[in-house]
């Protein structure tokens, strides 16, 4: 009998290949901290220009509430015959807010008031290129004039308050009162009686036709 040769069976202890460890490159661990670096900078960025933002509204507040604190303080003295220092306090006002009409009219009130007729024309024509229908500032013009003798001007300027606002009572009689003065009775009365159409409810008016009618 013919012994055949057989080899042995070796058997190894891994039945498969071990796993190679991949080698993390330098380049590859740099790419995730590069990542996290860039998050941490933009929610920084993201932070900073919220605080920058709420910061700058409530400065933006502040200086508001100083605004109009200056100009109610400057009012409340105006109204009570301190007209320099009202003067000041309407400056730091008009200056923050150059096109605040109320703001202006009130700052030439108190020129006016200081005789600074120059000063409040001023104001009373910046208003008008603001707002052409002010029949405040016409009628202030009108009264400036008046005060300066220059009575034509000042009738024109009464004459645009009304027409631009019918219902302005005050320059229907002052209108009046300046014709009354050149001793233009019969025309101050016809004034008074067209204001009295547009405002039949004004006692003031009916007053001044009073007066003059006597």
């Amino acid at each position: 009998m013919t012994e055949q040769n057989s080899q042995p069976t070796h058997f190894s202890a891994y039945p498969f290949e071990p796993v190679k460890k991949k080698k993390i490159g330098l380049i590859e661990l740099i790419k995730p901290i590069r990542f996290i670096i860039l998050v941490i900078i933009i929610v920084i960025i993201v932070t900073f220009s919220r605080s920058l933002y709420f910061f700058s509204v409530k400065r933006n507040s502040i200086k508001k509430t100083q605004i109009e604190k200056n100009f109610q303080e400057g009012k409340k003295l105006l109204s009570e015959g301190q007209f320099e220092l009202a003067e000041k306090l309407l400056k730091k006002a008009v200056k923050a807010k150059p096109e605040n009409i109320n703001y202006l009219q009130n700052l030439a009130i108190a020129k006016y008031n200081l005789k600074d007729y120059q000063g409040a024309i001023r104001n009373y024509e910046r208003i008008i290129k603001i707002n052409s229908k002010d029949a405040f500032s016409y009628n202030g013009l009108g009264n400036i004039y008046r005060d300066l003798g220059q009575k034509e001007i000042a009738k024109e300027n009464y004459k645009k308050a009304i027409k631009v606002d019918p219902r302005f009572t005050v320059a229907y009689s002052n209108l009046a009162l300046l014709l009354d003065e050149e001793g233009k009775k019969e025309e101050a009365v016809k004034i008074l009686e067209e204001g009295i159409k547009a405002n039949p409810e004004s006692e003031g008016l009916k007053g001044v036709l009073k007066i003059l009618k006597k």
